[in-house]
């Protein structure tokens, strides 16, 4: 029975835009599948450091076609999961660019193919966009060429570049939180899900990201303010030895590692889940759907922007500039947001049902994002050896990497 009512509400969840990872369609009009060598150019070696680029001066005509490299999150949709779920075929028709996208599983495939192919442009998650403007593999954007820029939330737009430039353009955002059913867990909060009693063993779920060392980190920095930790996803030796180290014990009460939004839903409307880290959409979707759930009031949580970015390496940089300008409209915007249940970067899009919901989940209107909640966020940044500019020695991203799959496995 308990199965019967979690594959019910799963299922109602993916009609109503929670979306699985979707599958590349083949003969989709103006859409391919996966591209093995985008441009002409074809295969290219590994990115290496040149000159800084300079923003583009005006916007040109539309070179006809356009590479694009996403994660296959629900974040960009061509018809591939639904005929009806596609906000790509309308920008062929609009602007003659006609676009080839390539969908990847995790952020290790999708950086591996954006250094070795030439797309023109990626949706980049934070420790990606982070590397890339490193290692100036994307250039500076002339933000005065993205139509609607400066409706975005100003707090995601800094995110993505420095005092003198911006390289990204966000569009979709999220938070992790504490997410309990409190007829199982009387305390559903961080120091639970770091440190479960043997009641809960096997009961809860965990995002399968290598930054969920960060969660771990940013409890630890209020249960354990001797190891002095100020910024979660920037950690001394100490401090990281110590985030892996609670995730390590976590180890045997985790029954699942999610990358796929249906794959929470599915765990606590079934009852196989009673406690874990999730996002605002999933109490949105299961609270609607009559389930018991609960977060925390107003917690300390780490979050993250992805942004459109264009390659220093684009043949067809007018119709990226076009593609940026498409994603940061409100109806863009809301399409997204209802299918993959993040939350928009353009406030414009909350005007409407069902998106309202959504966007009031992560504290935010058509007027912006509530600061106070804002402020709680610590957005995610790519972990690096030098602190990014503070004192002293940290890991870096590739340790990250590393040991999460050892914690995994």
């Amino acid at each position: 029975m308990k199965r019967r009512l979690a594959v019910a509400v799963a299922a109602a969840v993916l009609a109503a835009g929670c979306s699985a990872a979707p599958q590349e369609g083949a003969g989709k009009p103006g859409v391919g599948g996966a591209p093995g060598l985008p441009g002409a150019a074809g295969v290219s070696t590994s990115l290496t450091p040149g000159p800084t680029r300079s923003p583009a001066p005006s916007l040109g005509p539309a070179e006809g076609k356009l590479n694009l490299v996403a994660l296959s999150n629900g974040s960009v949709e061509a018809g591939f999961s639904d005929s009806k779920v596609d906000w790509v075929t309308p920008f062929q028709r609009e602007t003659g660019c006609r676009v080839t996208l390539r969908l990847v599983e995790d952020m290790e495939q999708l950086g591996e193919r954006f250094d070795r192919y030439r797309y023109d442009a990626v949706l980049a998650p934070p420790a990606l966009a982070d590397r890339l403007i490193e290692q100036r593999g994307v250039v500076p954007l002339n933000t005065d060429l993205v139509d609607r820029y400066d409706d975005l939330v100003e707090r995601l737009r800094d995110l993505s570049g420095d005092d003198d430039h911006h390289y990204g353009v966000p569009y979709s955002w999220g938070v992790n939180t504490p997410l309990s059913d409190p007829a199982k867990v009387k305390q559903g909060g961080a120091g639970q899900v770091f440190a479960p009693p043997a009641a809960l063993q096997g009961r809860i779920v965990m995002r399968d990201d290598p930054m969920t060392i960060a969660d771990a980190a940013l409890h630890l920095k209020t249960a354990r303010r001797d190891l002095g930790i100020k910024d979660p996803y920037q950690l001394t030796s100490r401090q990281f030895e110590e985030a892996v180290e609670l995730l390590t014990r976590q180890r045997d009460a985790v029954r699942l590692y999610w990358r796929q939004p249906a794959e929470v839903v599915e765990a606590f409307a079934g009852g196989a889940a009673v406690l874990g880290m999730a996002t605002p959409y999933h109490y949105d979707v299961l609270k609607r759907a009559g389930r018991s759930v609960a977060v925390p009031p107003d917690p300390e949580v780490t979050g993250w922007a992805d942004s459109w970015m264009i390659s220093s390496r684009a043949e067809n940089p007018n119709c990226a500039y076009r593609w940026l300008s498409w994603t940061t409209s409100p109806d863009v915007q809301r399409q997204m947001t209802r299918w993959s249940g993040l939350a928009p970067a353009n406030p414009n899009a909350c005007g409407q049902e069902p998106v309202r919901t959504s966007c009031a989940a992560y504290g935010m209107t058509v007027d912006g994002v509530d600061k106070r909640r804002l402020d709680r966020i610590a957005f995610a940044h790519r972990p690096s050896r030098d602190c990014r500019g503070a004192e002293g020695e940290c890991t870096d991203y590739p340790t990250w990497a590393d040991r999460w799959r050892q914690i995994v496995k």
